[in-house]
């Protein structure tokens, strides 16, 4: 082989190292493309909480877990209270403004074993796992409700939000998302009725409470025979 041909090697060898060097990163540019498309996908763009088509997957994975562990689950709904007048009196750019800040106090008092969801405009939904009763739930709404109550700054006012909130435990309430996420919405309904920052564990009476209304709702729009 002359000097001529192992130059052109040389050459050949180089770009080839050139080429292979910039395929990869292109291909680690994709993922990380991806990644954060798959991020984007399961996060709410307001509050940074993911968003509800993560929640019956990461419930069920839950309710799979302490299955295993013969831990508890914990399902809280949280509903703002009179949200909507935010919304009317300051604008939608100041409530999103207040969502965001909510969606912040979540993680600053929960736990790695703690999934925030939002649930609807001021809905969210919380999933404590591995807990062992209801003095572990008590603690995050405490924690929770305390973060809560400290005034919002929108410009030249102050804004502070209440919140009612739903409790249902697994196993005692449910062993299945439908079933769980069902009996925490019976009690938040139930938190409603003690106004400013209530929280309500789920109890069989309230479902019985609800099927008479319900009962007598349905007897009422019948026509007469």
């Amino acid at each position: 082989m002359n000097f001529e041909q192992m130059t052109e090697q040389d050459v050949l060898i180089r770009n080839y190292r050139r080429m292979t060097e910039a395929v990869r990163e292109y291909v680690k540019e994709l993922s990380f493309y991806a990644r954060r498309m798959e991020y984007l996908a399961e996060r709410d763009p307001f509050t940074g909480s993911f968003n509800r088509t993560v929640l019956p997957r990461r419930l069920k994975n839950a309710i799979e877990l302490a299955k295993i562990s013969r831990l508890g689950v914990a399902v809280m709904f949280v509903d703002l209270d009179n949200f909507k007048l935010v919304n009317d009196r300051y604008g939608h750019d100041t409530g999103d403004a207040v969502l965001a800040e909510i969606g912040l106090r979540f993680p600053e008092h929960a736990s790695d074993m703690c999934c925030v969801i939002r649930q609807g405009s001021d809905e969210f939904v919380v999933i404590l796992e591995g807990i062992s009763g209801q003095d572990d739930v008590m603690g995050f709404v405490e924690r929770f409700i305390a973060a809560l109550s400290q005034p919002i700054d929108v410009g030249p006012e102050k804004i502070t939000i209440t919140a009612s909130i739903g409790i249902s435990l697994f196993p005692e309430h449910g062993d299945n998302v439908d079933t769980l996420l069902h009996q925490a919405d019976i009690a938040m309904i139930g938190a409603k009725a003690v106004p400013d920052n209530s929280f309500c564990f789920y109890e069989k009476k309230m479902s019985e409470a609800q099927d008479r209304v319900r009962l007598t709702d349905e007897l009422e729009a019948s026509p007469e025979a």
